[in-house]
């Protein structure tokens, strides 16, 4: 990948985004502020 710098920042800041729907889960008591957005992430994790 070092060949391509900018997808390595692209699915860096795509992991972030996952991570960030993740954390919003468990630091609200199981509570989503979008559970659309939650519910994506969770598929992609599970793939």
């Amino acid at each position: 990948m070092k060949l391509k710098p900018e997808l390595c920042n692209r699915i860096q800041s795509f992991d972030d985004t996952l991570w960030c729907i993740i954390e919003d889960f468990l630091n609200n008591d199981g509570k989503v502020s979008d559970e659309d957005y939650f519910i994506q992430a969770v598929a992609i994790l599970e793939s």
